[in-house]
């Protein structure tokens, strides 16, 4: 029954009955089942293949191999465009292990590699019409192409990561991390046992965290760039977790179709997050989002698909 209390007396409606509250087994049974949810997602989202080591087939991504690569170039310390570090040591790192995988690529598919120099200029809408110059900033630059009598000028998919870092960081996630993956992709992919059908270019870029130089003077002024159809870029969002495919598109879903199937391709992002892409494409996410160790961003190159 209801019971009112009103001026000290008692108002009973008939055929009403009273509710207990919610007990505190029922309580706790739900706070229980909210929290081992919680974990079973976490474990899931935290569950990582495990990694292969140099004994893995060639033509299979060997995460150990490229964990050494990450060592290797985050020894070096800090790389500020423009440094001793970022423009001689960095470089010539990556210059001889792309050499070393060029030498033992499969003989279907051959290498070439280019380290490039641009000077320019670009504006910056963002920042109240300022425009940002440049002179000799350096990338290393790689293709990977199928051997054969195929034409020399073919359509291909751009694969970019940046090197250099921000004064007080070795950068081993932004953007180390993304140049060893990309290291070991390239070796995977010239190790295949047939000629790709496509070629592959490797943009490490060595002036990113200057506001987009490097990658500026390759799509401006590189030989390469009128080849390049998509790309996909490897950037750091956080310091943990997986890979995220962060941004795709949004109106080519072909590259979303595509990349599970690929053996190689596949394993740079094998987690997305498709609405962190629909909050940015309507603005209310800034350039960058954090959240996990690294973004993978896949969009069609706007000369052409």
């Amino acid at each position: 029954m209801v019971v009112v209390a009103h001026s000290s007396r008692e108002l009973v409606k008939e055929n009403a009955s009273l509710r207990a509250p919610l007990s505190g087994a029922w309580l706790l049974a739900a706070l229980a089942a909210l929290l081992a949810a919680l974990a079973a997602v976490a474990h899931i989202d935290h569950a990582l293949p495990a990694p292969l080591g140099a004994d893995a087939p060639p033509e299979r991504f060997r995460g150990l191999v490229a964990h050494q690569l990450l060592v290797n170039l985050t020894s070096i310390g800090p790389r500020v465009a423009g440094s001793y570090e970022n423009e001689v040591l960095a470089v010539s790192m990556l210059v001889s292990t792309i050499k070393h995988i060029a030498q033992h690529a499969s003989p279907h598919n051959r290498i070439e590699l280019d380290v490039h120099a641009g000077s320019g200029a670009f504006a910056l809408s963002f920042m109240d019409g300022m425009s940002n110059v440049y002179r000799g900033v350096q990338s290393v630059v790689a293709r990977v192409r199928g051997a054969g009598g195929r034409p020399r000028d073919r359509s291909a998919l751009l694969l970019n990561c940046h090197f250099d870092t921000v004064p007080d960081s070795p950068g081993a996630s932004d953007d180390g991390a993304g140049c060893a993956v990309l290291l070991e992709t390239m070796r995977a992919l010239a190790a295949q046992p047939r000629p790709l059908r496509h070629d592959a270019i490797f943009l490490f870029n060595g002036a990113e965290e200057n506001i987009l130089q490097a990658s500026h003077a390759f799509i401006t002024q590189h030989r390469w760039a009128r080849d390049v159809r998509a790309f996909i870029n490897i950037e750091a969002c956080g310091a943990g977790g997986r890979e995220v495919l962060f941004q795709a598109g949004p109106h080519d879903p072909w590259i979303i179709e595509v990349r599970p199937r690929h053996p190689v391709l596949a394993r740079l992002a094998p987690c997305s997050r498709s609405a962190l892409a629909d909050v940015r494409e309507r603005g209310a996410a800034p350039l960058r989002v954090v959240g996990g160790a690294g973004a993978v961003r896949e969009r069609p190159h706007p000369r052409g698909h």
